[in-house]
């Protein structure tokens, strides 16, 4: 199809919705474009995954196992070297899968519960940082949407030299210091001495999860 239609075909299989009561929570395609101007063909591999199936982290393991499939089976000749089976072994081993991590979380997650909600309810309870009140130009509406706006903006290389020094001075990471920043600037314009600024955390505290494609994300409360 030309480069036109492609994009459609991509749009259809990245927008459809997906269906919880099944299993088929990550969406695979080809596309294939042919570009008019150099006469060429090309083959889009579309993955489509449902967050419930995996985060961030999970895309980046995809990406590059699948990666690493195509380099082998380009290396390799034969019917043999596609099966499923050959082609998995090219891959790392895994320590667990991501039922084994469910199953256990399945029975520690009841036996904090009680202590997890009693300190996330003293932090964030009466007394908590209350909804920020920014000098906004519209009033905050009653009923929470997603309708907003980005601005996009560029650091210069200097800048980012200076706070890279900056962190290694004091031991931090990148994000911490903008993280810093970013909730100074909140606290300054809302005038209030704390904030409550919510960061996702990956949530793969263990080796055996680095290379497991599941849900582990979560949002902690700063």
């Amino acid at each position: 199809s030309t480069v036109e239609a492609a994009n459609a075909s991509v749009a259809s299989l990245v927008w459809a919705p997906f269906d919880l009561l099944s299993s088929a929570w990550l969406r695979c395609g080809v596309v294939r474009t042919t570009d008019t101007r150099e006469g060429l063909a090309k083959l889009v591999l579309v993955l489509a995954m449902h967050h419930i199936a995996g985060d961030e982290w999970s895309v980046n393991i995809l990406r590059r196992e699948v990666t690493m499939l195509m380099q082998s089976s380009i290396r390799k000749t034969g019917v043999d070297s596609c099966h499923p089976e050959e082609m998995a072994r090219s891959l790392p081993a895994l320590a667990m899968q991501y039922g084994d991590f469910a199953s256990w979380q399945s029975e520690w997650l009841p036996r904090v519960m009680g202590t997890q909600l009693a300190y996330w309810h003293g932090v964030l309870g009466e007394g908590g940082p209350a909804a920020l009140d920014l000098p906004t130009d519209f009033v905050r509406p009653n009923v929470h949407s997603f309708r907003g706006a980005s601005v996009a903006f560029e650091v210069s290389a200097s800048d980012t030299r200076d706070v890279i020094e900056l962190c290694n001075g004091v031991g931090a990471t990148m994000y911490m210091a903008l993280l810093a920043a970013f909730g100074t600037v909140l606290g300054r314009n809302s005038r209030q001495e704390s904030v409550c600024i919510g960061s996702p955390y990956a949530g793969r505290d263990e080796a055996s999860t680095r290379d497991l494609v599941g849900y582990f994300v979560n949002v902690l409360s700063l």
